[in-house]
């Protein structure tokens, strides 16, 4: 079998040594002359984890020391190291841009050309491709090009922020991407105003564990169910707010001070002028004011809109290639997530080479056999023991399950049962008393 991997990020990077592993023969096209994806970006200076390192390793491949919210540049260098431990620089082709995938009766014929010189036309078939490179084009919507002066978060470079001081700016988005880049324009003197369609919530990061895992217990049902995970994250940037975690982010006391201080309107963007963006509120802003739209002067549009989800897309301009048992473009783990960025994708990763090895993938889709073959409390106790530690860990299919984890997590379940029975007879209690007072 052959297989082309587009994209050298943390997920491109995780299914070339799972092919690797299994002897598959795999290929890795890359744009860019280094590896690393979203991480090789030297323009945002604040770039950086949002987690302690440790909680962003590949399981065997530990971190020399556990850093704080590491640089991009460091987070760069780290993969590169990896690349070379693993012995996978040669499977992978650097400033290469894949132009055109095409399914034919023998496989996927795939197009590329010198990203440098877009020249040097060559192309290929493969059995299998899959595509990787989420965080790769940004998202910039079309009404945003009537404004003079607007720049997407992944570009607001340090000239830029050094130019905004004094300036009026508004930042769209409620995202993490969107907390930040208020954050640093306001420490740069720019008179900021936030607008989103929903503010997200966050967790306060605690050192060396990235959250305080005493926050995890009462969560624990909700993130093996997969269906709620947003209690792992309780900061709201404005009273009133739902929690909603979004991708899970989270926020150091100072960037949080000063993003309940933001000046915020929840709304939409209804227009946009040369020099002013125009919010229809969702809500009024205050007793004092109404819900009638709101024009706002602005210098500066900063964008945290996004981007576009990969989908084999190879630019901003091509259309979406549909997902097939061929054409296959890992999302996000379809089961418990308690983990982020590279863990999830080296266990893509070994989730891909099974599915591969399988009579089932030459007519399932990559996602459907996930949600059939993963055990979700196994998943769980291996992304648990991750977190827990920052030693190597072995592959996802040939971990063994310590019985000390199964024995915690027992404990667990009944601690969250108890206080779930302790809330039922209090409230249980509550009633009866008031019942007993009204008569």
């Amino acid at each position: 079998m052959r297989v082309a991997i587009l994209g050298a990020g943390a997920k491109g990077i995780c299914m070339l040594n799972a092919m690797v592993q299994e002897g598959i023969d795999a290929t890795v096209f890359e744009a860019q002359s280094v590896p690393g994806g979203v991480w090789t970006n030297t323009e945002v200076p604040y770039m950086s984890l949002q987690l302690a390192s440790r909680h962003y390793r590949f399981p065997d491949f530990p971190h020399p020391k556990s850093v704080d919210m590491a640089s991009a540049s460091y987070v760069q260098r780290y993969m590169h190291r990896y690349i070379k431990h693993r012995g996978l620089d040669d499977y992978i082709l650097y400033n290469t841009a894949v132009t055109g995938l095409e399914e034919t009766g023998q496989g996927v014929h795939v197009t590329w050309t010198d990203a440098k010189t877009e020249s040097k036309r060559s192309s290929d078939t493969f059995d299998r491709v899959i595509c990787t490179g989420q965080s790769s084009i940004p998202r910039i919507p079309a009404e945003y090009a009537a404004h003079a002066n607007v720049v997407h978060t992944s570009k607001l470079s340090g000239k830029v922020l050094n130019q905004s001081k004094g300036k009026t700016c508004v930042v769209v988005g409620g995202s993490k991407s969107a907390a930040e880049a208020v954050y640093h324009l306001r420490e740069h003197g720019a008179e900021v105003t936030w607008v989103a369609r929903k503010f997200y919530s966050f967790a306060m990061y605690h050192a060396g564990t990235t959250i305080d895992f005493s926050t995890v217990i009462p969560c624990v049902p909700g993130i093996v169910s997969g269906k709620n995970q947003d209690c792992l994250f309780p900061l709201v940037v404005q009273d009133g707010d739902e929690l909603d975690a979004g991708s899970g982010n989270t926020l150091v006391p100072a960037e949080y001070v000063a993003l309940r201080a933001a000046t915020k309107i929840q709304g939409d963007v209804i227009e946009v002028g040369p020099r002013s963006l125009t919010v229809r509120p969702k809500q009024k802003l205050n007793e004092a004011t109404s819900d009638e739209p709101i024009t706002v002067t602005c210098d500066l549009v900063v964008l945290a809109t996004g981007y576009e989800l990969n989908r084999c897309r190879l630019t901003g301009e091509t259309k979406a290639v549909a997902q097939t048992v061929r054409v296959i473009q890992p999302d996000l783990l379809p089961h418990a997530m308690t983990t982020f960025g590279i863990i999830n994708s080296s266990l893509q990763g070994a989730f891909m080479r099974r599915y591969l090895q399988s009579a089932a993938s030459t007519s399932q889709l990559f996602d459907d056999f996930c949600a059939q073959d993963v055990n979700r409390w196994r998943l769980f106790l291996y992304q648990m023991h991750y977190l827990a530690t920052d030693n190597e860990m072995a592959d996802y299919y040939d971990y063994q399950v310590p019985v000390g984890a199964w024995l915690i997590l027992a404990s667990t379940c009944v601690v969250v049962l108890l206080v779930f029975l302790g809330i039922i007879a209090g409230v249980s209690h509550a009633v009866q008393a008031a019942r007993s007072k009204a008569t």
